[in-house]
């Protein structure tokens, strides 16, 4: 099938992963779809990840920077900067399959009831991990309620507003609940649409995330249900 894209807006936090966000940039300019700007949030890094993104002389890559906030509020600074009609997300240490947009393009534009996309997530392991092959047994598959397998239209992302930056490991499972608070449907596609990497800077808060804040994310999504009911 062919698609007339309308305009996405990829947005990339980035915070130190300079060995990284080649891979992650590829895999968004291979997408094959010319109508895009991708806009890399540049978290307050403090290595040369800016070299890796001027090898690719791309006009449609824009470098925005702010203080040292976290992953949610460099997401938050992205959509103010969007110009898009729809809205991804990629983590710079992780990388897309080559057909995700267009895979979720065809759902949005031909399912009018349909509010956001979602595929599945693979794990993989970087070669920095080594030494550990107790962890390397878990390499899976799941479901792809996250950021970097989301695919949105603008307009619908700020009916449910901004990502917490409150919560740490927690934010989007907060934001998600806020979408089906406010009405919006979702299809959850069966392909692998994204690669989660696992490495030596991100192993511990993947393999061992903070249940308090998990807990506490659940509490107040209960309570928006009983203040609905």
């Amino acid at each position: 099938m062919s698609i007339i894209s309308p305009q996405i807006s990829v947005i990339i936090p980035i915070y130190n992963d300079a060995l990284y966000i080649q891979e992650a940039l590829t895999s968004v300019l291979s997408q094959g779809i010319e109508k895009l700007e991708i806009i890399v949030i540049d978290d307050g890094s403090t290595d040369n990840f800016e070299e890796k993104i001027k090898g690719f002389n791309d006009p449609r890559i824009r470098l925005i920077k702010q203080i040292n906030s976290g992953a949610s509020a460099a997401r938050n600074n992205g959509i103010r900067h969007a110009n898009g009609e729809y809205i991804a997300f990629l983590d710079a240490d992780d990388i897309w399959a080559s057909n995700k947009l267009k895979l979720q393009l065809e759902v949005l534009i031909n399912r009018t009831d349909i509010n956001m996309v979602y595929g599945q997530v693979k794990e993989f392991y970087d070669s920095s991990i080594k030494g550990h092959t107790d962890l390397q047994k878990e390499v899976k598959t799941f479901l792809g309620y996250s950021p970097i397998a989301l695919l949105i239209s603008k307009n619908d992302f700020l009916r449910v507003g901004d990502f917490q930056s409150k919560w740490k490991v927690a934010e989007f499972i907060d934001w998600y609940d806020r979408a089906k608070y406010v009405g919006l449907s979702e299809f959850l596609l069966p392909d692998v649409l994204a690669f989660r990497r696992i490495h030596s800077g991100n192993i511990d808060r993947l393999h061992r995330p903070d249940a308090k804040q998990y807990v506490a994310v659940l509490k107040e999504a209960l309570d928006r249900k009983r203040s609905q009911q």
